[in-house]
C-alpha cells in the first residue's frame, strides 16, 4: 500500500486509546492521558475520530462495566478530546474488504480495516491507539510503544 501525501499532522483515534482514557483501571490510561495532553499540545496535529470508533469503544464498556460507565465516551469525545468527527461510509466498504484481503493472514477487525481504509482516504498518517493491528498496515503509531 502506497502512502504518499499521507499528513503527518492528522491523527485518529483509536478504541484502545478511548477505552484507556476513560476506564481509570485500564493498564494503559495514565500512559493515555500524557499522549492526549501531548497531542493537544502540538499546534500542528489534528485528531480525528470514527463513527464506528465510537460504536465500538461503547459497546467495549458497555460490556466490561455498566450503561452509564459506556456513556461516558460521548462526553469524553466532545469535551475532553474534541476531534473532528469522520463518518465511515458505505463507499469505504470495498476498500475495507480490500484490506481484510490483503492482510487475511493476520487477526485484523472490520473496525480496524474500516479506520484504515478512512486513514487512506483522509491522508490521516498516524493513529492515537495501544493496538499493534495499524502496524502490521503501515500506519505509525501514537505514542509508539
Amino acid at each position: 500500500m502506497a502512502f504518499e501525501d499521507i499528513y503527518d499532522g492528522y491523527v485518529l483515534i483509536d478504541t484502545s486509546a478511548l477505552v484507556a482514557l476513560i476506564d481509570d483501571n485500564d493498564q494503559n490510561h495514565d500512559y493515555g492521558v500524557l499522549a492526549l495532553k501531548e497531542l493537544k499540545a502540538d499546534i500542528n496535529v489534528r485528531l480525528f475520530v470514527c463513527n464506528l470508533t465510537i460504536y465500538e469503544t461503547y459497546t467495549r464498556l458497555r460490556y466490561k462495566f455498566h450503561w452509564a460507565k459506556a456513556e461516558e465516551v460521548w462526553g469524553t469525545i466532545s469535551t475532553e478530546i474534541q476531534p473532528r468527527r469522520i463518518e465511515y461510509r458505505a463507499s469505504y466498504e470495498g476498500r475495507t474488504r480490500e484490506i481484510l484481503q490483503n492482510y487475511r493472514a493476520y487477526k485484523l477487525s472490520f473496525h480496524d480495516a474500516g479506520c484504515a481504509a478512512i486513514m487512506i482516504e483522509a491522508k490521516i498518517a498516524r493513529v492515537f491507539t495501544f493496538d499493534t493491528d495499524f502496524s502490521i498496515i503501515g500506519f505509525a503509531r501514537y505514542p509508539d510503544l
